[in-house]
């Protein structure tokens, strides 16, 4: 039962994540520099973005625990897939995430004191790498793929 609890306390902790993430993140139009400066020097740029780091950990956390709980039931191979789905694709958006909350921010804040620095530009450079871009793109389907539950298959009553 305690096993139980812990995934279920895993999941709910992680939806209070991605709630805190939008709630704290500073939203500027971020296509213009003031409001690129804006909100990515706020202090309050970081922490969001660790929330919803944080949630992309606690959900696979989550998950495998309710996949052991349910270990050897018609549901136990969906949730382990969901698991290792889900861990795979946290795994993959996770590096994107420190990019933005950690270098965005550094970036921001040497910009406040040094105006010669394109912000736009290095911000641009940093989210749309090529391979970063894909590896997080790549890492949000496997996520949505491990949150969908295929339909369980019917047997075949042996006794018909």
């Amino acid at each position: 039962m305690n096993r139980i609890r812990a995934g279920a306390a895993a999941l709910a902790a992680a939806a209070v994540m991605f709630v805190l993430y939008p709630a704290l993140r500073p939203w500027h139009d971020e296509s213009t520099a003031a409001g690129a400066l804006a909100a990515m020097s706020a202090s309050t740029w970081v922490p969001s973005h660790t929330f919803a780091m944080i949630g992309f950990i606690l959900v696979p956390l989550g998950l495998l625990v309710l996949a052991r709980t349910v270990a050897g039931t018609g549901s136990g191979r969906t949730l382990v897939a969901a698991f290792v789905t889900s861990t795979v694709g946290a795994g993959l958006v996770l590096p994107y995430y420190g990019a933005e909350a950690f270098g965005l921010h550094a970036i921001a804040r040497q910009a406040t004191t040094n105006p010669q620095i394109d912000l736009l530009a290095l911000a641009d450079q940093v989210r749309y790498d090529p391979i970063a871009i894909s590896t997080f793109g790549i890492g949000l389907l496997a996520l949505a793929v491990g949150a969908t539950r295929p339909r369980p298959t019917r047997r075949a009553d042996p006794g018909r």
